[in-house]
């Protein structure tokens, strides 16, 4: 039996219509949009004698108003720090940490190439550091919190790796506050403030 495309029109309707609703719903999500009207919903009135929760019809004006006061106010200057982050760390900006200690061997016997005795760290927990500049750019600066030995597969050796605490006033601040180093790409704050 041969199957014939189907020419209900309200069938074919019907079809057309979900898959619009569901491309919609899509771009609602991948912007954020969603998460923003949930928040909102879950917001309370200020300034009245009874708190009541904003309605769905509130939360989407709001959220409209937001979302063009962005636009309206949008500085460029703050679009530098994204930009910086994206082309020196592709997109992944989160769960660093987690990739690095990826790594890591699943077993906990060290590996046969671990040295016995692995060099000193050059930077303390609580050392103030900056980023080495890879260009005329303003680079990262925060403190070690951390920090582990792990394989650094960009020089194909065993290296110390950081965990830092970004300080308020660093360029990726503005989307992170911790970020992972190599002891390679870091340099001293107080040797730069002493010299």
């Amino acid at each position: 039996m041969t199957n014939y495309p189907n020419n209900d029109p309200q069938t074919h309707n019907q079809s057309c219509a979900k898959a619009q609703v569901d491309g919609y719903q899509q771009a609602l999500n991948d912007f954020g949009i969603t998460e923003l009207l949930a928040k909102l919903s879950h917001c309370s009135e200020t300034g009245f004698h009874t708190r009541l929760p904003i309605q769905p019809i509130e939360a989407d004006a709001i959220a409209a108003v937001l979302i063009q006061q962005l636009t309206t106010s949008l500085n460029p200057s703050w679009l530098a720090p994204y930009l910086h982050g994206f082309h020196h760390q592709g997109d992944i900006l989160s769960d660093l940490v987690t990739l690095e200690l990826k790594q890591l061997p699943k077993s906990t016997a060290l590996p046969e190439d671990f040295p016995d005795h692995p060099p000193a760290s050059c930077f303390d927990i609580g050392e103030r550091i900056y980023w080495k500049a890879l260009a005329q750019t303003d680079t990262d600066f925060g403190i070690v919190i951390g920090k582990f030995y792990n394989w650094a597969n960009h020089c194909c050796c065993w290296m110390w790796c950081y965990l830092i605490l970004l300080d308020s006033e660093s360029p990726s601040a503005l989307w992170t506050v911790t970020d992972i180093a190599w002891e390679n790409h870091l340099l001293s704050l107080a040797l730069e403030v002493a010299s």
